[in-house]
């Protein structure tokens, strides 16, 4: 496709600005998107931005309050109460209304914003130019700041949907999510799996437990075993997966059979560091491991009741 100068002038104002949005949101700091402003060449395509798009500064007030509400740790009330005057300043800022779905207790509603930051997302770059910028992803992921709301977006819907009981649907947002990235940086394949066994197609499961085989998740060792069980039955082959992720985790069959009380360590998890990493075989990793295989495993009766044995034999 040939692109004119002007229409190239005017894809290169529209980067900046997601750029410029990006550096606000990702630095932390207005001091950080002041500097890039005036390196460069910056400050020729910021009074292009602001002559095209009037209400620039509105946009950018907008953000600031979007990043002082990421700030309120525990304080959801209050980070809302910022959200909500991001909105009035910006009534279609997607990062606004991806934080609003993090902090929405109801799935019905979470979905609602999520899909609403998509939408913003599309309708400020354009449907054509999202096309455009999801082949460049495949090829070069996380190039495009122009996604990264769209994205994180789509994977939180598909995950709310998942957690809600509509497999079939989430499977659908998963898997588009994998054929735009397929290194699945994003870890979205676990919930696919699940999602997969939970409605028995197993064929698309095998598929996928054969594309990331190196996956050594807690997760994965589980639902590698629950798709043996649903293939195979019980034979050595499953109950030998099944006690390999019971010694991968031995936390998850514990709190999966209610031997111990998860709520504590639930409110502990919750009100950890989002960033932080998860240790091979502790509570924190069974805990969400759980969260993916516990709609795959309590739906089985007959396959709860086979783990259980394998349990008491193995331990």
């Amino acid at each position: 496709m040939n692109i004119t100068p002007l229409a190239g002038q005017q894809l290169a104002v529209e980067h900046f600005r997601n750029l410029l949005f990006h550096i606000q949101l990702d630095g932390g700091s207005f001091n950080e998107m002041l500097a890039f402003i005036k390196s460069n060449q910056n400050l020729k395509y910021y009074k292009a931005l602001r002559e095209k798009e009037p209400g620039l500064l509105r946009q950018l007030m907008a953000r600031e309050h979007v990043l002082e509400a990421k700030k309120q740790k525990g304080q959801q009330e209050e980070a809302i109460r910022m959200l909500n005057q991001a909105l009035e300043l910006d009534p279609t800022c997607p990062e606004a209304c991806l934080e609003m779905g993090n902090l929405s207790e109801l799935p019905e509603k979470a979905m609602m914003w999520y899909q609403r930051a998509m939408k913003y997302t599309e309708a400020h770059i354009g449907s054509e130019r999202l096309q455009e910028l999801l082949v460049e992803f495949r090829k070069t992921p996380w190039k495009q700041v122009e996604l990264y709301t769209y994205l994180k977006a789509k994977a939180c819907l598909a995950e709310r949907l998942f957690l809600s009981g509509y497999f079939d649907v989430a499977i659908l947002h998963f898997r588009e999510l994998l054929q735009w990235n397929p290194g699945d940086d994003m870890e979205v394949r676990q919930m696919l799996l699940a999602a997969y066994l939970t409605q028995n197609r197993l064929k698309d499961s095998a598929n996928l437990l054969r594309e990331f085989k190196g996956d050594w998740s807690a997760a994965w060792y589980f639902c590698k075993a629950f798709h043996r069980y649903k293939l195979m039955g019980d034979n050595t082959a499953s109950r030998k997966s099944l006690i390999r992720a019971f010694q991968r985790n031995l936390w998850v069959p514990i709190f999966l059979f209610g031997l111990m009380d998860t709520r504590k360590l639930e409110e502990q998890d919750s009100a950890a560091a989002p960033e932080m990493v998860f240790k091979v075989g502790s509570k924190a990793e069974a805990l969400a491991c759980i969260r993916v295989i516990a709609p795959v495993f309590y739906d089985d009766a007959e396959m709860v009741e086979w783990a259980w044995k394998i349990l008491k034999a193995s331990v």
